[in-house]
């Protein structure tokens, strides 16, 4: 457990969304996406604009990941 904190590999898991170390994409991010998408661009269109796979963006439109109860 000490190493991987030396090395910045832990992660509270009471953290989320644009907060989370590792996050790709911030809460203004992640609303362009769903709105894009319900204009009518693609998964694959976004997910390559945004450099995260579609399945993020899948996950992202359909709520499963970025829920808006975790907005700070």
């Amino acid at each position: 457990m000490r190493d991987m904190v030396i090395k910045g590999r832990y992660v509270d898991a009471g953290v989320s969304g644009e907060r989370h170390p590792f996050a790709k994409l911030s809460w203004q991010k992640v609303r362009s996406i769903r709105k894009r998408f319900k204009e009518g661009e693609t998964l694959a269109a976004l997910a390559r604009e945004f450099k995260v796979t579609p399945m993020a963006i899948k996950f992202i439109v359909v709520g499963k990941n970025w829920k808006e109860k975790n907005v700070p």
